[in-house]
């Protein structure tokens, strides 16, 4: 039961230092800096937070063998949570060259751009459903009333309803701003005969 809670608490402190450690990355990535300048300093950040978490803080054997375990345990990093993959390499990465950790960091952040503009793109490229005119469901509910009306009886039930005039060969609904226009109330018809039999 203690290893689970241990577990638990070491998972979140982990987690915790992922966290903090990708604030600070990306508060170097939002720099105009050379990855030769932010990798060094995201390497001496690493080594400065276990110096502190393990009370290493003078220079001295202490010091270095903390620092000797932290670029070991960077060099090996494995985090449990998937979530962290990405950093995970990125840490391994500080431990052998911090300046290389820091190009694939900028990578990753170009390549997730990337990715998310293509995905809007395409997003935008879907068509998207369109919006039915009054004028088209009043078509609908007369055809549900009466599946067999003709062209001609369509158009004086629509002309019954208030609003609804011919103007310059269209059928206007001046109470909405819509208009068919009065040739094309046969294919409207035909398409609401169909929507109506599915």
């Amino acid at each position: 039961m203690g290893g689970a809670m241990g577990d638990r608490a070491d998972n979140e402190r982990i987690v915790n230092e992922v966290k903090i450690l990708t604030e600070e990355l990306e508060k170097f990535a939002n720099k105009e800096e050379s990855a030769e300048t932010i990798g060094p300093a995201i390497f001496e950040y690493i080594l400065g937070r276990e110096r502190i978490r393990r009370n290493a803080i003078s220079p001295g054997p202490r010091q270095d063998a903390v620092d000797y375990e932290t670029v070991e345990t960077l060099q090996s990093a494995r985090l449990r949570d998937t979530r962290f993959v990405e950093i995970e390499a990125i840490l391994r990465r500080i431990g052998d060259d911090p300046v290389e950790a820091v190009q694939y960091f900028e990578q990753l952040i170009t390549q997730k751009a990337k990715d998310l503009s293509e995905k809007q793109t395409m997003r935008a490229k879907k068509p998207r459903p369109r919006r039915r005119s009054h004028l088209s469901q009043m078509i609908d509910e007369i055809v549900l009333g009466d599946p067999n009306i003709t062209e001609n009886r369509l158009k004086y039930e629509l002309l019954s309803h208030s609003g609804i005039k011919i103007i310059d060969d269209e059928l206007r609904d001046t109470t909405n701003s819509e208009t068919i226009k009065v040739k094309g109330l046969k294919d409207y018809l035909s398409r609401a005969k169909e929507r109506i039999s599915h």
